[in-house]
This record gives structure tokens, sequence and C-alpha cells, in this order.
């Protein structure tokens, strides 16, 4: 870790440290970070997360305009992936029993 001052200087660490302590981040928003950098391993931390942000922000489940998040969001990330996926097949499930027509295909198979 530099100690430096100048300007262009990333204290990634020091970054990391501040960040843990000061702002903790929901559990929802760091588990979709870690899977678009898993599927995007070239992509950078910050753009990653200003995608899962946004994505989340647009889903519900976090706060519009902060990285806040709401009853949903709170509650979904305190469930495993494998969770998400059962209440999200049960809730389109749901819907498709009340006549409301699908476009969304989320696992790949129609």
């Amino acid at each position: 870790m530099s100690d430096k001052f100048n300007h262009g200087t990333k204290f990634t660490g020091y970054n990391i440290i501040i960040r843990l302590i000061c702002v903790p981040m929901p559990q929802i928003l760091d588990d979709a970070v870690r899977s678009i950098r898993k599927e995007n391993p070239k992509l950078s931390e910050s753009s990653a997360y200003a995608i899962a942000t946004k994505q989340l922000q647009k889903s519900g489940d976090l706060k519009e305009g902060t990285q806040e998040p709401t009853k949903k969001g709170s509650r979904r990330g305190e469930m495993s992936k494998a969770t998400r996926a059962k209440t999200r097949s049960k809730r389109y499930k749901m819907e498709r029993e009340r006549g409301k027509k699908d476009e969304r295909n989320t696992s790949g198979r129609n």
C-alpha cells in the first residue's frame, strides 16, 4: 500500500478498509458485484458496483439514488442464491396462473 498523496495515486488497500468501516454494503449488493465480476473478470470493481447498484435499484432491492437496501433488499440479501431463484420462480408461476404473460426468461429455459 502506498501512502503518497500525489494526484492520480490509488490507495486500494485503504479504500477497502475505509469502505468497510464507514459504509457497510448490503449483502445483496456484494453478492451481485461478486457475480458480475465472476462473469467479467476484466471489469473494474467500481464499474461492477455501478452496474449492480443500478440493477438492484431498478428491481426495488435498493432505494433510488442510494445503496441503502429496502425491506425487500434486506430480506433477499439474507437468502442464498438458490432460495432467491426459488422465490422468483414461485412468483412467476403465480403470475402465469393469473393470466399475466411472462416475457422474462431468467433460467435460460423456455
